[in-house]
């Protein structure tokens, strides 16, 4: 019951940080939609899914960093923490910069895919691929050490610092490169705001390594299936635009992105609950704890989430669609309807 209560408790008050942060980046998607011609819109939200699918081993990333950091918590082993975080930040630091070298060779390649006319905009995802890579370890820790207010309060920042950089960047004239400069400025401010809790493990010296040589290939087999998991889950929901926009016009990559943003809310909404949970089961399991009263709670709470955003889709798409992303969009308002009923099950 005590579980119950707690994930619920911590679940709520992420769901109402995160909420923050998901209005935010609608009212950021809502923006974009008035003000970027269609074809601007369909070239931003396919460049922004390729950016998820090819950020799947930071999800991966978060959840090792997370899981290790729960059970160091649960023993009360915080100087491993602490060398978690010294050994990790230098390794991650190099990924990020590897990503970014990775996209500017890439970009020509991209922009013929894509039917781009600038490898700006390619290059700008390359660095938000390493902007959050390196913070994925600071929401990691934070996540594992159960430190949901600030974890909360840094997700809500983002989508708050994005959409108003967002506006300002736009209005300046700066159109795609300017929603995605926002997206990487946003970035890059939480992560310097998620040092300061975490300031005791990066500015103490720490030394040794938590993990002995032949445990890495352990780390390595495990993390393998969770990679995969993760590039499974993230091509099934975000391959869709990048294939519009290859394969289709402009102005309908246009149109699908725009009921693609609206209907991921399905998807996205019950997200904190998730996050609350993956701490509490990892310590639960460090302590030889059964964790199912954990996960149907997480089950149920999801589904009542999701279920209410499916309904409101199939009962006033048109409604739903005119007045979120403009009167340009309400001809493809069947598709939302479909796109609800798909999101649910994810």
């Amino acid at each position: 019951l005590m579980l119950s209560s707690k994930i619920i408790k911590e679940g709520t008050l992420l769901f109402i940080s995160t909420m923050i942060g998901n209005i935010a980046s609608y009212f950021f998607q809502f923006f974009m939609s008035r003000k970027l011609s269609i074809e601007d819109f369909g070239v931003f939200n396919s460049l922004m899914s390729l950016f998820i699918i090819t950020a799947v081993p930071i999800g991966t990333l978060l959840t090792i960093i997370a899981r290790y950091t729960s059970q160091f918590k649960a023993k009360g082993e915080y100087e491993k923490i602490h060398i978690m975080y010294k050994s990790a930040g230098s390794k991650i630091a190099l990924i990020g910069i590897i990503c970014v070298m990775a996209f500017i060779f890439l970009s020509g390649n991209i922009m013929t895919f894509l039917n781009l006319s600038a490898r700006v905009p390619i290059i700008i995802v390359g660095l938000m691929l390493a902007v959050n890579f390196v913070l994925t370890l600071n929401l990691g820790v934070l996540q594992g050490l159960q430190r949901f207010w600030f974890l909360g309060v840094n997700m809500g920042l983002n989508g708050v610092i994005r959409l108003i950089m967002g506006i300002v960047f736009v209005y300046l004239g700066f159109k795609v490169n300017g929603a995605l400069g926002a997206t990487l400025l946003a970035g890059a401010v939480v992560f310097m705001i998620t040092i300061i809790p975490l300031r005791k493990f990066l500015l103490d010296p720490a030394k040794g390594n938590i993990i002995n040589g032949s445990s890495y290939k352990d780390v390595f087999s495990e993390s393998m299936p969770v990679m995969l998991t993760y590039l499974s889950f993230a091509i099934l929901t975000n391959i869709d635009l990048i294939l519009v926009k290859h394969f289709f016009t402009p102005e309908d990559a246009g149109n699908y992105a725009a009921v693609a943003i609206l209907g991921r809310t399905v998807l996205y909404l019950p997200g904190a609950i998730a996050i609350a949970m993956f701490p509490m089961v990892a310590e639960n399991h460090a302590l030889n704890k059964n964790s199912h009263s954990l996960l149907k709670n997480a089950l149920l709470f999801s589904a009542a989430i999701s279920g209410i955003g499916m309904a409101l889709f199939i009962v006033i798409p048109e409604f739903i669609l005119t007045i979120s992303m403009g009167g340009k969009y309400a001809p493809v308002s069947d598709l939302l309807r479909l796109f609800g009923i798909a999101m649910f099950p994810f």
